[in-house]
């Protein structure tokens, strides 16, 4: 410093500037266009079940809509956790995510349900902050149907009503056929139906036949007859098995014979 009125009087003094990075890295959250109009979709992002035989989904973290940049560093860390159904206190894990290795950077298994997926990210110069995104893992996934290899149903007998006749019957239900079906996420409605092959060897329902509690058989229906089985979970999700039904009557016939009856020898004249 120099006084100009006495130049002779010069003082130097120290003064010491510091420039910092005080603000966190920028971070672009993942988006996702499922109706695909090119604009981000409204509401929590969507993930199927994915995890075979559980009932959850493995979600990849570094979706390519992710960005983290930073004006002053380059060094820039990212994590993701989960809190399952909004609860932020209990996450399930922190899994780190690295933008630039070109590797999938997934979870756990999360289960189905609405949840909390949180990014964190720090900065070389210690600044951190974090983003909330809103997620739902929906059981996409259809139950698995098992069928019986095969099965043979014996006609029973019984009278019509009022006793006029005899009439043969059996009573088909999906349990007979069914060999374990099940669903990953829920439990699983059965229900049975006629079916015939289609020449490109699919089965469909038969004309006028439906998918119900159960299948009425008669002495019509003697030989072989396709049945399917429905597999459905409570929600979108359904899946079918068919197998061949030996319908047989093993009931031997029955005769009624005539009551007393009187001949005299004239009539045989």
């Amino acid at each position: 410093i120099v006084d100009w009125c006495s130049p002779t009087d010069i003082r130097t003094l120290t003064q010491v500037v510091k420039v910092g990075d005080f603000t966190a890295p920028e971070f672009s959250a993942p988006v996702q266009d499922l109706d695909f109009d090119g604009l981000p979709d409204d509401g929590p992002i969507e993930f199927m079940t994915n995890a075979g035989n559980e009932c959850g989904a493995y979600i990849r973290l570094d979706m390519a809509s992710i960005g983290l940049t930073d004006a002053c560093s380059e060094d820039l860390t990212l994590a993701a956790a989960i809190f399952p159904n909004g609860n932020t206190s209990a996450p399930i894990g922190s899994f780190p995510v690295d933008l630039n290795n070109n590797s999938a950077e997934v979870t756990t298994v999360i289960p189905v349900g609405t949840h909390v997926l949180r990014y964190t990210y720090n900065d070389e110069c210690g600044n951190t902050a974090f983003t909330d995104v809103d997620i739902v893992v929906v059981d996409g996934t259809a139950p698995i149907a098992i069928c019986e290899d095969g099965l043979n149903v014996s006609i029973s007998s019984g009278q019509l009503q009022g006793g006029s006749g005899s009439v043969g019957l059996a009573i088909l239900t999906p349990d007979m056929i069914d060999k374990g079906s099940y669903d990953d996420c829920s439990s699983v409605l059965l229900s049975i139906g006629r079916v015939g092959q289609d020449a490109d060897g699919a089965y469909t329902l038969l004309s006028g036949a439906t998918y119900g509690p159960s299948i009425s058989l008669t002495c019509e229906d003697l030989g072989v007859t396709a049945i399917g089985l429905r597999v459905f979970d409570g929600a979108e999700g359904e899946n079918f098995c068919w197998l061949n039904v030996l319908i047989e009557d093993k009931v031997a016939p029955s005769c009624t014979p005539p009551g007393p009856m009187s001949f005299s020898c004239d009539e045989y004249e």
